[in-house]
């Protein structure tokens, strides 16, 4: 969980309960760490020319994805669902996050997108929505 303050307001951000249901966010990380592999395994066959274009993809949904975790992060306090109510769809969050940019000078969406990937370390959130397991099943069979 991690707090931050936009327009005088304070949000919680987290992924939680919330954020697994938003099926984007969950499809996201997944396609980013398999994105990941695959460039990873482009370059180890040598095949640069797969493995730039598959890093410039990568690099060029960066804002999207950002944008994707930032909404997924606020669902579980500041959603309609179980929250306060203001984020009431991705667009709010896209509004807030602007906001966000506008007082923190020097904040890139990198940076943002960076923290909101530790924050799902942080709350385990692959165990608490059973990805992990559910990964670890699938790799067996």
């Amino acid at each position: 969980m991690k707090r931050i303050t936009i327009g005088g307001k304070e949000y919680t951000l987290t992924f939680n309960i919330m954020a697994s249901l938003y099926s984007e966010c969950t499809e996201m990380i997944m396609n980013e760490f398999m994105a990941y592999g695959k460039t990873l395994g482009a370059a180890e066959m040598n095949d640069m020319d797969g493995a730039i274009d598959k890093l410039i993809k990568n690099i060029s949904n960066t804002t999207e994805e950002t944008v994707t975790l930032f909404y997924a992060s606020l669902l579980e306090y500041h959603g309609t669902r179980r929250g306060d109510g203001t984020i009431k769809a991705k667009d709010d969050a896209l509004d807030l996050l602007y906001a966000y940019f506008e007082e923190n000078e020097g904040k890139t969406l990198y940076d943002v997108y960076s923290e909101l990937m530790e924050l799902i370390v942080e709350d385990n959130f692959f165990e608490k929505t059973g990805l992990n397991q559910r990964l670890s099943q699938m790799f067996k069979t």
